[in-house]
């Protein structure tokens, strides 16, 4: 029932405007009258006939404006689209100065043809007043104004220029027009050619035989002049106003019909349309204003939900949302957007309800898409990720936060040149995206180019100080660097913004390690295990670090832990062979080297302590044989 609301919205618009006009003319017109005592206020049934007009007329054009802008768009390009004059690229003011000046000569000649024997019938309907004042300004029969403004404003849009620029012009036109109908003496003097004033226009309308079929410009009387149809004697005013026929009827329903039909006499049907026509209007009137009112109250709390959430105050945006929705529960958007308070609130399961129920009342809402697709990678169901952000750009092409999450996706599933091209094409679309340019340098990592993941990340921390993720995935390319300090000022910082992120502690452990720093480094290890204790690299890290500080029971109790999570991790086979070596356990040292020599033979670290291992058993040869392959692979470990 939006449309309901938007009616109550644009009468409530139109009131403001009515009783601004009113007192502005009403005291000008008071002060500066071309025909004295001539007020609208003398002729109130004409007056509440003009009101209807001026409330109803712009909404039914708006319906004929659509209409015949898809149909031109049909006509003069097939469907496929507008290829208008290269003028979307003018300043809007520039814009609506060529409009004004384009419209005013196809309305002159539009209006010549109003004044002809087959117009006529329409557009005397505008002429009727007796009692001429800026209330006439609204008095069209919807034909002479489909036919004539309405055209006017589809034939600028096809010709290229933007609805903003008509947006923009729609105030002037409007105070324009219902100055130049004013009861005014206004002849603006030298100016009298250039800029249709008051009295100008009152000649138009004008009954007085000199005046008949004058003065057609709307505003730019040269075009008068040029044609031969400009009168304003200097000294005289127009007196006698109207269409010229005595019967002429002042209700809107008969205006309505006259072209139609000449009634001479009143039937009860119309008594009773009558009736019923102001009790539908006058209920439409209540119903919009209150309905709009309701929205209003809807908006308001949805907008400052939007604030809320761009500072990050998720609790107070989740209460605005939640009153939005209470307030009218069809409103999709209020469910999408609060869905993604969910999602940094880390409630995945309420974000991919409430983005089901915004999908149900509007089922193409791009961000109640690329929203759960946003939840559903963090639940790790990426093809249902995909599927989200695949929908969303089917949508909407332009959407950067659909593209992210697909490259997000694809990063997971280890697909990193997609990865690549999707937050590539994010960062198109939205050069400021954070989240793109952290998850396009976490593929950057994962394919080893370091510093460019680096780069990123530094970016998406430009962006976004506050996005965590991206100082991790930072810390993790200074770390592969050998930048540990920055390693450990990344995760530190990542920390202060997540407290619970298990891998910023176990990075920052393992920076702590490779600065000499044992005892920082399982502190770090034991509080991402008490996090997450599936992080299986972490237990190799600590006892790692517990086998240098030669507590060898504590590291092959971590060594044994990463076997029995992950029992292909070669370089943990690796680790424990080294305790056993440590221990005089030759035999299963060497066990320990053969299994992670299986699961990845090109480990030289798993060589050069099988041979350590076999020459302390004393078989020389097979030692020789490891020290070989060992020293083809690395050949620093020959420096040790």
């Amino acid at each position: 029932m939006d449309w309901i609301a938007d009616i109550g919205d644009f009468w409530l618009h139109t009131l403001a405007w009515v009783t601004g006009l009113s007192l502005a003319f009403g005291v000008l017109a008071w002060l500066m009258p071309c025909n004295r005592g001539m007020y609208w206020w003398k002729n109130l049934r004409g007056a509440a006939t003009d009101l209807i007009y001026w409330f109803f007329m712009p909404l039914l054009m708006r319906l004929g404006r659509a209409l015949l802008l898809w149909a031109g768009i049909r006509l003069l390009f097939g469907g496929a689209g507008p290829q208008p004059l290269p003028v979307k690229q003018l300043p809007l003011w520039l814009q609506a100065i060529l409009i004004l000046l384009i419209q005013d000569v196809l309305l002159y000649g539009i209006h010549r043809l109003f004044h002809t024997r087959l117009g006529w019938k329409y557009h005397a309907i505008h002429h009727s007043p007796t009692v001429l004042d800026w209330m006439s300004t609204a008095r069209f029969h919807p034909i002479n104004h489909l036919l004539a403004f309405t055209v006017a404003d589809v034939v600028v849009l096809l010709m290229g220029f933007s609805a903003e620029a008509l947006v923009l012009l729609a105030p002037f036109n409007l105070i324009y027009s219902a100055m130049t109908h004013a009861n005014l003496n206004w002849t603006f003097g030298p100016l009298r050619y250039v800029f249709a004033s008051p009295v100008f226009h009152r000649w138009h309308h004008t009954t007085e035989k000199e005046g008949l079929n004058k003065n057609f410009a709307s505003t730019f009387p040269f075009l008068d002049l040029l044609c031969g149809t400009f009168y304003m004697p200097p000294g005289k005013l127009p007196e006698q106003f109207g269409a010229g026929e005595s019967d002429f009827p002042e209700d809107f329903l008969g205006q309505f019909l006259h072209p139609f039909h000449k009634f001479q006499h009143r039937g009860r049907w119309q008594v009773v349309a009558g009736s019923v026509l102001a009790f539908t209007v006058c209920t439409g009137m209540v119903l919009g204003i209150v309905q709009g009112q309701h929205h209003k109250k809807r908006d308001q709390h949805f907008n400052q939900g939007l604030a809320y959430f761009h500072r990050q105050e998720y609790d107070r945006a989740l209460d605005e949302y939640t009153e939005a929705i209470r307030l009218d529960p069809a409103f999709a958007p209020a469910y999408a957007n609060r869905a993604s308070v969910y999602f940094n609130k880390g409630e995945m399961e309420q974000a991919i309800a409430d983005c089901n129920r915004a999908l149900e009342l509007d089922p193409q809402l791009v961000l109640a898409y690329a929203n759960r697709a946003g939840a559903y990678l963090n639940q790790g169901e990426l093809d249902h990720a995909i599927a989200d952000c695949a929908r969303a750009i089917e949508l909407d092409p332009q959407s950067s936060l659909a593209f992210a999450n697909r490259g997000a996706a694809h990063l997971n599933k280890g697909d990193l040149d997609q990865a690549i091209a999707d937050c590539t094409r994010a960062l198109e679309l939205d050069g400021g995206s954070a989240l793109a340019f952290a998850n396009r340098g976490a593929a950057y990592f994962n394919k080893g180019e370091f510093h460019r993941a680096i780069a990123d990340c530094s970016q998406a921390i430009v962006h976004d100080p506050t996005l965590a993720m991206a100082y991790l995935n930072r810390a993790a390319a200074f770390l592969a660097t050998g930048d540990s300090a920055g390693a450990i000022a990344d995760c530190s910082h990542a920390l202060h913004l997540n407290p619970g992120m298990a891998r910023a502690y176990a990075l920052r452990g393992t920076a702590f390690f490779n600065k000499g720093d044992d005892l920082a480094a399982i502190e770090d290890a034991t509080e991402a295990l008490r996090h997450d204790p599936k992080l299986t690299f972490v237990y190799g890290n600590r006892g790692l670090a517990y086998l240098r500080l030669g507590e060898v029971e504590k590291a092959l109790q971590d060594f044994n832990q990463a076997i029995e999570q992950e029992p292909r991790l070669a370089i943990v086979y690796v680790y424990r062979g080294a305790v056993y070596l440590h221990k005089g356990n030759y035999s299963q040292a060497i066990a320990d080297c053969s299994r992670a020599i299986e699961l990845d033979p090109h480990l030289a670290l798993a060589y050069w302590n099988r041979c350590l291992a076999y020459a302390r058993q004393g078989d020389y040869q097979h030692a020789e044989a490891d020290q070989k392959k060992a020293l083809e692979l690395d050949p620093a470990l020959g420096q040790q």
